[in-house]
């Protein structure tokens, strides 16, 4: 981006939901299997 400012929408209520079904099951199977760790940008307010 070369420094370029864009703007762009605030995420949806759907962005939340699909980030928590996903880390949900993502976090317990690396929690199970010991491979390392995960989170979520919320993005900047």
């Amino acid at each position: 981006m070369d420094g370029e400012v864009r703007e762009e929408r605030p995420p949806r209520p759907e962005h939340g939901r699909i980030a928590l079904r996903i880390g949900y099951h993502l976090m317990r199977w690396l929690e199970e299997t010991g491979r390392g760790v995960a989170g979520v940008e919320g993005g900047l307010s």
